[in-house]
């Protein structure tokens, strides 16, 4: 059975980069290349055809990469990219999502360097291992705290309430890249943003009601997140990685551990009476969380 994964940095890639995507592919669990091309077919979040069957370079055995290229690579977007070979004499094809986001949490560089440099061991800790982890972590702090630390893109589908407001999904927007009103394009020159609540103004017209042809009538794709490193959010995001990396024999659940240097007493993630603040095993960390989710309890 073919199985694809993401792989060395491909979950996402920077604006205005070469965009390189990649990909793995294992037959039951071992990396194993294709006979013949593997051809990569990129479409954005409207439909349109950005790289059309065009082919995949092998960097090694099972693993496959593509350029984007600057082009394809100018904002924030978000792209499903299909993957497609011959593997076992059966033709396959493979479709992931990649995002294209502004800004990185920190650097490989800074993650192999950090605290003690336990992830500066390549073997050990692959560029893969820590580009994957480096988007998990970006997740999760976007959903813990209701705010992107990084500028990413979101495609909004709401309903009009004729009005001349229309309240977005997220705060901290950058920039408006398109709107459509009842399946009609709108300049985006008609209308402004108040960036830190995410309210959208039409300065000349109504966000119209939603019909039965349009039930949700208003489609709205946007820049949001902060567009620089602020508030040690890069130092927080480290010490998640140099957490949730290296293995270890402590069970995870594990309170206290006593060893010939005496007991070292330990948070247990999502327990305690303030268990909305112990996110993770460090005090740093949950301390961060807890100054920067008041929107997680409605305050």
């Amino acid at each position: 059975m073919l199985d694809t994964r993401y792989g060395l940095g491909t979950q996402q890639v920077l604006t205005n980069s070469r965009g390189r995507i990649a990909s793995r592919f294992e037959v039951d669990g071992v990396l194993t290349s294709a006979t013949g091309n593997v051809t990569v077919t990129v479409v954005d979040e409207d439909g349109t055809t950005l790289v059309n069957s065009q082919t995949a370079t092998e960097s090694s055995t099972g693993i496959y990469y593509y350029d984007l290229g600057t082009a394809n690579t100018t904002r924030v977007r978000k792209l499903t990219v299909t993957w497609s070979g011959t593997w076992e004499s059966v033709a396959q094809t493979s479709s992931l999502i990649y995002e294209v986001v502004g800004n990185f949490l920190f650097t490989e560089h800074q993650a192999r360097s950090f605290d003690d440099n336990a992830l500066n061991s390549t073997s050990s800790y692959t560029d893969e291992m820590i580009s994957d982890e480096r988007a998990r972590i970006t997740d999760l702090l976007f959903d813990w705290t209701s705010l992107s630390w990084i500028p990413r893109f979101h495609k909004a589908k709401l309903k009009g309430e004729y009005s001349p407001e229309l309240l977005l999904p997220h705060r901290l927007i950058n920039e408006i890249i398109s709107i459509k009103i009842d399946g009609v394009t709108i300049a985006t020159s008609e209308f402004e943003i108040d960036s830190e609540v995410g309210l959208l103004y039409y300065k000349d017209g109504f966000f119209t009601h939603p019909t039965q042809l349009h039930p949700l009538n208003i489609v709205v794709e946007y820049e949001h997140g902060y567009k620089s490193i602020v508030d040690g959010v890069d130092r927080i995001g480290l010490k998640m990685l140099r957490m949730r990396l290296p293995s270890s024999n402590i069970p995870e659940n594990t309170r206290s551990f006593t060893d010939a240097m005496g007991t070292a007493d330990f948070i247990v993630e999502g327990q305690g009476p303030f268990g909305i603040f112990n996110r993770t095993r460090s005090p740093e960390v949950n301390a961060w969380l807890e100054q920067h989710s008041s929107s997680i309890i409605g305050w």
